[in-house]
């Protein structure tokens, strides 16, 4: 390894580079052996925090989107319940006590004006 520049490329692959490697850190002496181990060893961390963070942030991407996703289904059906309430003639006192909808929701309901996302 000590007269090759670099690794030919007709020796690449997983194996070669694994032999490689461990012909290059073997010429090391002590002190650059440690530096190596250091510096190998901070990438190692460094990759297994980004891959955490990665994970950690599907992971609550996921849980708001689950959330998000459950509140507008609530907020559709109670928008399409007083809607069906409204075409079955019920009151607006009716309505409001059923769904919490407000006064001035169920008017907009009423006159078509409300979204049913």
């Amino acid at each position: 390894m000590h007269k090759l520049k670099e690794q030919p490329k007709q020796l690449k692959g997983t194996f070669f580079d694994m032999l490689f490697s461990v012909a290059e850190f073997s010429s090391f002496s002590p002190m650059e052996l440690t530096e190596y181990m250091s510096r190998t060893m901070a990438r190692f961390d460094r990759s297994a925090q980004l891959e955490y963070a990665k994970d950690t942030g599907i992971k609550a991407g996921m849980r708001k989107g689950r959330k998000l996703g459950i509140e507008q289904g609530r907020e559709e059906g109670i928008t399409q319940t007083a809607k069906n309430m409204l075409a079955k003639g019920y009151s607006i006192a009716d309505i409001i006590g059923i769904t919490d909808l407000s006064r001035e929701q169920i008017k907009a309901l009423k006159r078509g004006l409300m979204p049913t996302h």
